[in-house]
């Protein structure tokens, strides 16, 4: 049930990018915006250049991570690991 929760929430959002492609381009504008408001405030406080990973993490959590809060949500009361 893992995976069946990863292709629906990317079939979902293929069909979405499909329909009206404009929403791919603002929503990596809009993930990469946020990223780099939070990521300033990393750099404000621990001066590193580390931030820039921070901005890419971004990304990557949306595109590779996206599904396991739907798939949680959807098992609550499983007490199996990815749950909780």
């Amino acid at each position: 049930m893992n995976l069946d929760a990863a292709f629906v929430s990317l079939a979902l959002l293929v069909s979405l990018v499909v329909a009206h492609p404009l929403v791919l381009v603002r929503l990596l504008f809009v993930i990469g915006l946020f990223a780099l408001f939070n990521m300033l405030y990393y750099l404000r406080s621990e001066r590193s250049l580390e931030f820039l990973f921070g901005v890419l993490y971004a990304y990557f959590a949306f595109f590779g991570l996206f599904w396991i809060f739907p798939y949680a949500a959807l098992t609550v009361r499983a007490r199996s690991w990815l749950t909780r």
